[in-house]
């Protein structure tokens, strides 16, 4: 290794205007860079929408309409007695604990509802617990739903993890599960219509001529 001794060192001293010239080129070069840096970066993908086509958004709780107000039974309520019957003509949410009857256009079974008794409603959305007979046009059993009794319904759709002990059965005249959203409508009778059946006589043997 070889080192220089007595190494002369210059100093040189620039004109004032190489030396505003260099300053006006360093403001250029420094405004210019986060200019750079956002052109070379990529542009932000869109947002999902959830009509984009081949995307399908799955519920994990009650959905409604816009403009659609639901008539809410809340957690803190319990409805029990003796041949109760609620009727709503508009949608009906049930959060609470409810022992009766129920008839509305639209029925949604909370994830913390729990109802005893018949549901009649034209859409039925069960999220929560329901022991007793259900009939609806359309009933979806959602996947933390738990339903003990019979289905009466022209469609019948049962997700992943749903849980559901009884018979289901399609029906295809509405009017026989139709709700009775009216008061003094007669009670719900499963569905089913009884007719009569005309019993034969018999009739005397003719005598003998």
């Amino acid at each position: 290794m070889f080192t220089r001794r007595g190494e002369a060192r210059a100093s040189v001293s620039l004109p004032d205007q190489t030396l505003n010239q260099l300053q006006e080129a360093r403001a250029a070069a420094a405004a210019a860079a986060p200019q750079l840096h956002t052109q070379a970066s990529p542009p932000p993908m869109p947002a999902l929408s959830a009509a984009a086509p081949g995307i399908s958004i799955v519920p994990t709780g009650p959905m409604y309409l816009d403009g659609e107000t639901p008539s809410v039974i809340g957690e803190d309520l319990t409805i029990e007695g003796q041949a109760i019957t609620i009727r709503c003509k508009g949608a009906l949410e049930i959060n609470g604990k409810i022992h009766a009857e129920l008839h509305s256009q639209k029925l949604v079974v909370g994830k913390s509802g729990q109802v005893e008794g018949t549901i009649a409603a034209d859409i039925v959305d069960i999220w929560g617990t329901v022991s007793g007979t259900i009939m609806g046009t359309r009933v979806t059993l959602h996947p933390s739903a738990e339903v003990e009794g019979d289905i009466h319904a022209k469609s019948l759709s049962v997700a992943d993890g749903a849980s559901f002990e009884g018979r289901s059965r399609k029906v295809t005249d509405a009017a026989a599960i139709a709700p009775r959203l009216e008061p003094g409508s007669p009670s719900t009778n499963n569905g089913a219509t009884t007719v009569p059946i005309p019993i034969p006589v018999q009739m005397p043997s003719q005598l003998a001529s």
